[in-house]
């Protein structure tokens, strides 16, 4: 008895999980394309561009930036359709390089506010 009331009492939660996981996917293939067109043309832009120009730069942090959102997508895509919740290798992560990141994608931002 005790089995069947607490599989029904967490059914709900196994419901709203799935709903997550089927909206996290409805969302990541939406996104997907329109990413993937913006990376394209950043990367017709790039090439382009005459050697020197002052644009250069600019344009290719715009295409590390899409490259990284479609890098996030294809995380979260991959993440909804796991099927089960099976325990993970532990992985290290190089955090310093990751803030480093960070802190020079946002330093255009940071100037402008006066934020070093």
């Amino acid at each position: 008895m005790s089995w069947y009331v607490t599989r029904r009492a967490v059914q709900p939660l196994g419901d709203a999980l799935r709903m997550q996981r089927a909206f996290v996917a409805d969302a990541s293939h939406e996104l997907r394309t329109p990413l993937t067109v913006l990376d394209a043309r950043l990367q017709i832009l790039q090439r382009t561009l005459v050697d020197g120009d002052p644009s250069s730069e600019v344009v290719a942090e715009l295409r590390r930036d899409a490259k990284s959102l479609i890098n996030i997508v294809n995380d979260l895509l991959e993440s909804a359709e796991i099927e089960g919740l099976a325990p993970t290798k532990h992985q290290t992560a190089d955090v310093v390089g990751a803030v480093d990141d960070a802190v020079q994608r946002m330093s255009l931002i940071g100037a402008e506010k006066q934020i070093r």
